[in-house]
């Protein structure tokens, strides 16, 4: 039995636990809902993997830390009240996208001295699905004339302050 709906029956059943997904030459991408970017070709065919290698799948290619590169120079990191600004600024920014859990942005104590990820700014996301919509709308941004990249950054490194 199904429900009427405008002259159309809608038939309601169980789940049978699989996503489907498509195979596409070139070595695409999943984009945040996990479709493939880059287009399907004319000879790709549907397959399916269960849900549970989706969520696999997904941890393996994204991560709730997100590093933002060409955004900031040196000097941007040398007076306090800039910097305390620019943290402001990128948590605003970001929280459009998400849950803010932290931003890190790396910076010398002493000239000369070797810090993990200078230069480049890290921002931890609640969730994932946060941390795509964030990649997917900062990349490619201008700052200052700069077009910034942004890149996931794996979240057992950024727990061990591995920013490099």
């Amino acid at each position: 039995m199904g429900i009427n709906l405008k002259g159309n029956i809608l038939y309601i059943k169980r789940s049978s636990g699989l996503v489907p997904t498509y195979s596409v030459s070139g070595g695409a991408a999943p984009t945040s809902l996990g479709i493939l970017a880059g287009g399907l070709n004319s000879n790709s065919q549907q397959q399916y993997m269960t849900a549970e290698d989706y969520v696999k799948f997904r941890e393996n290619t994204s991560s709730k830390v997100i590093c933002i590169r060409n955004m900031v120079n040196l000097r941007d990191l040398e007076d306090e009240d800039e910097y305390d600004d620019l943290i402001e600024d990128v948590r605003e920014e970001c929280k459009c996208y998400g849950k803010v859990v932290e931003v890190k942005i790396p910076r010398t104590e002493n000239p000369g001295e070797l810090v993990s990820g200078l230069g480049k700014i890290f921002v931890e996301f609640a969730t994932r699905d946060g941390a795509v919509f964030a990649k997917e709308n900062l990349n490619g941004k201008s700052f200052h004339g700069r077009f910034v990249e942004v890149v996931f950054h794996p979240e057992e490194m950024y727990r061990k302050n591995q920013l490099d």
